[in-house]
Parts: structure tokens; sequence; C-alpha cells
């Protein structure tokens, strides 16, 4: 398809900004399937697909983000007793020192 030839690295790009290269060529690809399965709907009065594409993109997305388990981003903070190892605790208290001075 035409389509696809002309607009597959900008949406490629795109989603693989967002969800690494495994995944974007995955994403995709169903995003082409979408945009394949819903090409009766698109408005031929708009000049460029590239909108109606990164649309399809980004509900690609989306369901991908919230089909994915949940994360813990945030860190167990309760067992702080190995973070210090390795660092060099003087360059940190050096750093925090100097925070507060501009402050």
């Amino acid at each position: 398809m035409e389509v696809i030839g002309r607009h597959e690295v900008a949406i490629g790009a795109y989603l693989e900004r967002r969800v690494g290269r495994e995944a974007a060529e995955d994403l995709l690809g169903d995003a082409w399937v979408s945009a394949f399965e819903s090409r009766r709907t698109y408005d031929r009065s708009y000049p460029e697909a590239r909108p109606w594409l990164y649309t399809m993109a980004l509900n690609r997305l989306r369901h991908y983000w919230r089909s994915r388990p949940d994360e813990d981003l945030v860190p167990d903070v309760t067992d702080v007793t190995g973070l210090a190892n390795g660092w060099d605790l003087g360059y940190l208290a050096v750093g925090r020192g100097q925070i507060r001075e501009r402050w």
C-alpha cells in the first residue's frame, strides 16, 4: 500500500520512542491492520492521512500500556541498608551542601 510506504518510518519512529524497537514493530503492524480495517471511515477531504495514522498508532499504544501488568515504579524505601554500598558518601554530602548554598 502506498500509505504504508509514505508513513511507515514516521509512525514506526513515533512508536519506537515510546516503547522500544521490539514492541514498536508489533504495534506498527497492529496499527496498519487497524488502519486497513477502518479505511472506510477515513475522511478523504483531509489532504494527509498521517494524523489519522498517528491516532491509530496512539490507540494501539494505549491498548498496549493498559494490557501490561502494573509495574512497581516506586522502589521499596523501607530497606535503605544497601543503598550506600559503593557510593562515596562524602561526595554526596558535598553535593547537598552546594544545593543548600544555592537556595
